[in-house]
C-alpha cells in the first residue's frame, strides 16, 4: 500500500466531484458550497429565492477561479419542501450533470412567534406563544427539516449510483440540546 493514500487530498480531496447543497444562496450552506468550489467541485447551489443563489454563485465562482482548481457554483431554483419541489430540483440537475458525488442537505426553515413570552417565569405567556405558531409555519418547517432530506437522497439515487463513492450530509442543528423557548420549535423538527 502506497503511503499516498494517506495524502489529506486523496482521502478527503474533491476536485472534480459533482455536488448539491440545498439551502446554498446564505449562511452555512454558502459556507459549505465555497469551500467545495474553492477545492475543485462543481457545485449546484438550491435556494427557494432565485436572486440569492445567483449573487451566492457569482461570489463564489470568483473565489473558485482563483483557486485555480477548476470548481464552479451554479444556482437553481427550488423548493425542497415538498415532493414535487424535489423532483424538480432533480429534473434541473439531472439536465446538467449525469452522476452525483454529494448531497448536503442544508436548507433550513423558521416560521417564527406571533406572540411572545415576558420571561422563565411567565408560563401563561410561554403557553401562548408556544400555541402561537401557524399550522402552515409548523408544516414547512418539518417538511425542510425532515421531509426534504429524505426525499432528496431518495430521487437522487439514479445519479448516485454512477459516482464512485457517494454521500450525504444532513445538516441539523443543536437546537434541540439547549433549554431556549425562542427555538423549541425548531427542535422539534
Amino acid at each position: 500500500m502506497s503511503l499516498q493514500s494517506f495524502n489529506i487530498n486523496n482521502l478527503f480531496g474533491v476536485q472534480g466531484k459533482i455536488c448539491v447543497v440545498t439551502g446554498g444562496g446564505t449562511g452555512l450552506g454558502k459556507g459549505i458550497a465555497t469551500a467545495l468550489a474553492i477545492n475543485g467541485a462543481k457545485v449546484f447551489v438550491i435556494g427557494r429565492r432565485l436572486n440569492i443563489v445567483e449573487d451566492s454563485a457569482k461570489e463564489i465562482n470568483i473565489a473558485a477561479k482563483e483557486s485555480g482548481l477548476s470548481g464552479e457554483c451554479i444556482a437553481l431554483e427550488g423548493d425542497v419542501g415538498t415532493k414535487q419541489g424535489v423532483v424538480n430540483v432533480y429534473e434541473k440537475v439531472s439536465k446538467l450533470t449525469d452522476r452525483l458525488d454529494y448531497l448536503v442537505n442544508n436548507a433550513g426553515y423558521s416560521g417564527g412567534w406571533r406572540v411572545s413570552s415576558n420571561g422563565n417565569h411567565d408560563h401563561e405567556g410561554l403557553e401562548k406563544m408556544l400555541w402561537s405558531i401557524e399550522d402552515l409555519d409548523f408544516a414547512n418547517m418539518t417538511a425542510i427539516h425532515v421531509a426534504g432530506p429524505y426525499l432528496l437522497a431518495v430521487k437522487f439515487i439514479p445519479l448516485f449510483k454512477k459516482s464512485k463513492d457517494a454521500c450525504v450530509t444532513n445538516i441539523t442543528s443543536l437546537a434541540a440540546y439547549f433549554l431556549n423557548r425562542a427555538v423549541c420549535e425548531y427542535a422539534y423538527a
